[in-house]
């Protein structure tokens, strides 16, 4: 269930009237908070089901409490090839069956491409699809959703808390000394952060395949460096207000969006495509079949999901960091408090020690090619994969017409290579 946060106080209102840079982004905060309601959820076990998959959902605890659900494909035996697959921002593990295993099926919009984690199941992986803290497959022991304190988080506490949880539990699990580890963007910020942090899970970790890897930002969009002017007001006007998070679009919108820009309305959908573009940037792979409709209202109902404010600032603060892999900036005096020093420290990417497979676009507007290059050239001893596909951009990882022989199958490939 959905929940969204938010304190109006009057007074609180005139007086930010006078913050030039923030009038605007603080009415669009509003109505968009308004915007959201409770709506009910579409399990993503109930998707496996319902295309013929065994499935079981796992629930893991961490350090803080947070309750973290994790939907699992169990191989037909036991199997070597653990997997665990991780989401970007604003996505949940919904992102790795958003196109279904490619087997048209009646009255199915899970048509002509094959999923992820369809693909791996298919050929025997034990596949994990796994959440993190904010999306709609988490909670906490304590505290609701309603409280701010349940939003008080930024990359940080995924990398610490969330990440060394899961794996824990799903080598206990599974029986296995290693699993194989599949993440798309924030999915590869956070897993190198971690390794970083904590180097042990090197031997944890057999492979890592990360698509749009997200650690580096000096050539970021220029959309996304605009954006980023406004991260101090923004910080400034959502604590003024008692804005925690950023909830997802309601129902009824993503019921008119999804008509909107599906085929059903050729002219808007052109309109869609070029927002779409000019956000992920342009792609020379899209895939017809998620523009139809109701398809794209499915997608809607669970992209974007929920984001903490403290993570959109995270990433903020890591696109004007450029090449700085930063852990999160609280301000001098808090910095000092958490980190005895003034600035945040960096994550030490050189205690990433394992197997890393790189797969990114020429045209993502998020992650830029040649921040990806230069992220390669650091790990050139311990890399066994670069896929670097023409024109594709940050989301033809999870829905591109060709994405299971472009991306799927590259992962698949290398899987098994080093399964052992």
């Amino acid at each position: 269930m959905r929940f969204w946060t938010f304190r109006s106080n009057r007074n609180i209102l005139i007086g930010l009237s006078k913050m030039d840079n923030s009038i605007v982004l603080l009415n669009f905060l509003i109505i968009v908070n308004y915007a959201a309601v409770t709506k009910p959820m579409d399990s993503v076990s109930d998707i496996l089901s319902a295309e013929g998959y065994r499935n079981e959902v796992h629930s893991v605890t961490t350090f803080d409490k947070y309750i973290l659900k994790l939907h699992r494909i169990p191989s037909d035996s036991i199997s070597s090839k653990v997997v665990v697959i991780l989401h970007g921002l604003g996505a949940s593990s919904y992102a790795f069956v958003i196109t279904g295993p490619g087997i048209p099926r009646k009255n199915s919009f899970f048509l002509l491409i094959v999923c992820e984690a369809f693909k791996l199941a298919n050929h025997g992986c034990d596949v994990w699809l796994i959440n993190v803290r904010g999306t709609d497959y988490s909670h906490h022991q304590h505290l609701l959703p309603t409280s701010s304190k349940y939003w008080q988080f930024s990359l940080d506490e995924i990398v610490k808390y969330d990440l060394p949880a899961i794996i824990d539990y799903v080598l206990m699990k599974t029986n296995q000394t290693f699993v194989h580890f599949v993440g798309h963007s924030q999915g590869t910020t956070v897993v190198m952060a971690m390794l970083s942090l904590f180097p042990r899970y090197n031997k944890k970790l057999k492979t890592l395949h990360l698509m749009a890897p997200s650690v580096y930002f000096t050539n970021a969009a220029p959309l996304l460096k605009t954006g980023v002017m406004f991260s101090e007001p923004l910080e400034d006007a959502t604590a003024a207000v008692g804005i925690v998070k950023l909830p997802p679009i309601s129902n009824e919108l993503a019921r008119l969006g999804g008509y909107l820009c599906s085929s059903k309305s050729p002219m808007t959908m052109e309109i869609c495509k070029q927002i779409f573009y000019v956000t992920v940037g342009p792609s020379q792979h899209i895939n017809q079949v998620i523009l139809m409709y109701p398809t794209l209202t499915n997608i809607f109902q669970h992209i974007p999901n929920t984001v903490s404010v403290m993570q959109l600032l995270h990433f903020a603060q890591l696109i004007k960091g450029g090449d700085r892999f930063l852990q999160f900036d609280y301000k001098k005096d808090k910095n000092l408090l958490i980190y005895n020093q003034s600035t945040p420290p960096q994550y030490q990417l050189s205690n990433v020690r394992t197997k890393i497979h790189f797969l990114y676009g020429t045209t993502d507007l998020v992650t830029n090619y040649q921040d990806v290059e230069k992220l390669i050239e650091k790990f050139r001893p311990w890399t066994i994969g670069i896929d670097k596909i023409s024109g594709y951009n940050h989301f033809d990882f999870l829905a591109a017409k060709n994405v299971d022989e472009a991306v799927n199958s590259k992962i698949l490939d290398l899987i098994n290579r080093y399964c052992k």
